[in-house]
């Protein structure tokens, strides 16, 4: 399920980038560029999930700010990642000269300028339309997310680095919604709620298909896993994050114990 926008945020693969980059003119809220069909989105991203037989889907997000930044943005300052080759070649230092910025620090080991720069939404646009950027963020403070102790253990929930590219970062995402309002149809061994890090309140009745009844406790484990990672209580001193702790889980029980 998406959110109820409809809108989703985030780096697509070479084919998505096309069909978005042909829609442009209809997609409101994004800044596509034409030559390398990075996607800017002025609006923070929102929670998208896809739960088929227990695999769970979330788009990355490389997200620029809005327009103003948050209230803890350090002023005309951007964070600028680029690729290797920019950096190799020189296109990252042209790029930052074209912009009008000025470059207060790089971080080799992860392609990254910290810039400063006189207007901060001109920039972010003229940096996407420049060879070799990657991605383009005001820079601002960061914060812990979860008090949950094994919040830090969750390396597929972190922003995405160079040495961590296959995450979910879900802090813009958290940013914008928890999940507050959406069903989750989890078709799996079901659902169990007794002693887990899952709200009781937060599943749903479902439905058991391999019983012919309504009673959608899990036997396996599989099912319960799949939905702690959905909606597991997040920052309450226990356990893991969910992606979504504030969705609703439907148990849909389709597997048995085997």
């Amino acid at each position: 399920m998406a959110g109820r926008d409809g809108s989703v945020s985030g780096i697509p693969g070479r084919g998505a980038r096309q069909a978005l980059s042909n829609r442009a003119p209809n997609l409101k809220g994004y800044h596509v560029c034409p030559d390398t069909h990075t996607v800017r989105v002025r609006s923070r991203s929102f929670l998208a999930l896809v739960v088929v037989m227990g695999a769970v889907a979330i788009p990355r997000a490389a997200v620029a700010q809005d327009e103003a930044g948050p209230a803890d943005a350090a002023p005309g300052r951007l964070i600028v990642g680029f690729t290797p080759k920019a950096m190799a070649n020189g296109d990252a230092n042209e790029a930052t000269e074209d912009v009008g910025g000025e470059r207060v620090r790089r971080i080799r080991s992860v392609s990254l300028d910290i810039v400063d720069v006189e207007d901060v939404d001109a920039a972010l646009d003229e940096y996407l339309e420049q060879p070799g950027v990657r991605y383009v963020e005001v820079d601002h403070a960061a914060s812990a997310l979860s008090n949950d102790p094994l919040w830090a253990n969750q390396w597929n929930m972190q922003p995405v680095s160079a040495s961590n590219k296959g995450t979910a970062n879900v802090e813009p995402a958290w940013a914008r919604s928890r999940g507050d309002g959406v069903v989750v149809a989890v078709v799996d061994t079901g659902v169990r709620t007794g002693g887990s890090d899952l709200d009781a309140s937060r599943v749903l009745a479902g439905k058991d298909f391999v019983n012919a009844d309504d009673d959608a406790t899990d036997d396996n484990g599989h099912g319960t896993h799949v939905a702690g990672t959905i909606a597991q209580s997040t920052d309450n001193d226990r356990g893991v994050a969910g992606v979504a702790p504030g969705a609703k889980i439907l148990p849909v029980k389709v597997l048995d114990a085997t």
